[in-house]
């Protein structure tokens, strides 16, 4: 499996800033009533509703959102303490910023491919935690488990920090360094992941996800979320966080404008870290499989 690069993190914006922006939306939207159609294959198309339209279309999509958000939350049964791995029931794909109706679990988005596996496993965080010596990053395990789509077997991984290229001997900067000191370390670091298939038994717990958008929820560009730790030996759910999310101008993409990074500032519950997704299924899981 191929190694996943980093993502790149929207920039902070304020609520006021939100509310702002909504407010033109609607506004540019009001005055620009055309007479294309207001509905294309079935889905709402805001852009080219008349007043009344637009003014009923936010309308419900500000009262949906309040609905939905009645049945987010967190409920964990039972928490346990002492598991050295767990299982990766379905791999992240990558994220999706702007496609309205792609059901890839907006909410819960995370590092996606191998960089989900990595993000669960102890020491992926360490740098972070050297920039940022405040960040408050859960403990990770010592291996992971997961189908290898390619084969069909089951590969436990661990990951650790080693050499994984070399500095470019061509570059101003590295023939500068070496200039200086001959012993410069030509060396680059990662955090390399590797797999094996395994006979060993898996883990007791899993994690799982699943997108709970409905055709109605994009229509109003809203995304939903069920985030789960399941016991593979009971199927019993012992811990669920259900979360959904709105993008404030309801899928406005000027200037760039990527509406489901924005959507992480109107969400239920809210998220921890708005500026970076990643990480978020370790900080739940960890509340329910406890680390020693």
């Amino acid at each position: 499996m191929n190694l996943a690069s980093d993502k790149t993190t929207p920039r902070a914006r304020s609520p006021r800033w939100r509310v702002w922006s909504s407010l033109a939306l609607a506004l540019a939207l009001s005055a620009c009533a055309a007479p294309a159609p207001s509905v294309v294959n079935g889905s709402p198309r805001p852009e080219n509703m008349n007043r009344g339209d637009l003014t009923e279309y936010v309308a419900k999509a500000r009262a949906l959102f309040a609905e939905r958000c009645q049945k987010a939350g967190v409920r964990i049964t039972r928490t346990v303490s002492g598991e050295r791995g767990v299982f990766v029931m379905k791999m992240r794909p990558s994220a999706n910023y702007d496609e309205q109706y792609a059901l890839v679990d907006q909410y819960g988005d995370d590092y996606p491919r191998d960089g989900y596996l990595k993000s669960l496993l102890n020491g992926f965080y360490e740098d972070e935690l050297k920039r940022q010596p405040t960040v408050k990053v859960p403990t990770g395990f010592e291996f992971v488990d997961a189908i290898n789509p390619k084969d069909g077997l089951r590969y436990r991984y661990t990951a650790k920090r080693e050499v994984d290229g070399q500095k470019d001997r061509t570059a101003p900067g590295v023939i500068a360094a070496l200039k200086e000191n001959p012993n410069f370390d030509m060396n680059l670091y990662g955090f390399v992941l590797r797999g094996t298939p395994t006979q060993e038994p898996a883990p007791r717990y899993g994690v799982t996800f699943d997108d709970l958008s409905t055709k109605e929820d994009r229509d109003h560009w809203i995304a939903g979320s069920s985030l789960r730790v399941v016991d593979l030996q009971t199927n019993e759910v012992i811990a669920e966080r259900i979360g959904y999310m709105q993008d404030p101008s309801l899928g406005g993409k000027g200037r760039g404008r990527s509406p489901w990074i924005f959507a992480t500032g109107n969400s239920c519950p809210a998220l921890v870290d708005v500026l970076n997704q990643g990480g978020q299924t370790l900080r739940f899981v960890r509340q329910v499989l406890i680390a020693n």
